[in-house]
């Protein structure tokens, strides 16, 4: 190959890589974002709920906002890097972060119903398609 065309090559690889952190990144913001919204006002401010239970959802959101910022951070500085160990902590991300709301509804009752699901499958989506976009820092090609 020419330096030319590994030059834009790796034009392609960035470009990839900056909108998949992107991706991680409004995603995190949004869940984050739907913790306090939801959590916060529903539950911890709800005083037919006893305080222990108060405290662990004002815990519970205040822990989620931390993982969020923590997988924002991780999408833009060393998932860009291409480090490794990135992709696979955004693979955690998207299995504990997003489609743990599935199984965590199911067990409490409260769902799946379609207003629920819809909002979880896109997220869904719009993650893989980061992963996807990101795949080579997960797996890099032999001799990178």
């Amino acid at each position: 190959m020419h330096l030319k065309e590994l030059h834009e090559m790796n034009n392609i690889i960035d470009s990839k890589l900056n909108i998949a952190s992107w991706i991680f990144v409004v995603m995190a913001s949004l869940l984050a974002i739907q913790g306090v919204i939801d959590g916060l006002p529903m539950h911890g401010f709800d005083h037919s709920w006893p305080d222990h239970a108060r405290f662990h959802i004002t815990w519970a959101t205040a822990s989620k906002v931390g993982f969020c910022l923590t997988v924002a951070i991780i999408a833009l500085i060393p998932l860009r890097k291409g480090e490794r160990w990135s992709w696979w902590a955004l693979v955690v991300f998207t299995i504990f972060g997003n489609l743990s709301l599935v199984p965590a509804a199911i067990w409490q009752g409260s769902g799946p119903r379609a207003g629920f699901e819809i909002p979880i499958a896109i997220a869904f989506i719009a993650l893989l398609v980061g992963l996807v976009l990101s795949f080579r820092v997960g797996f890099p090609k032999e001799g990178t």
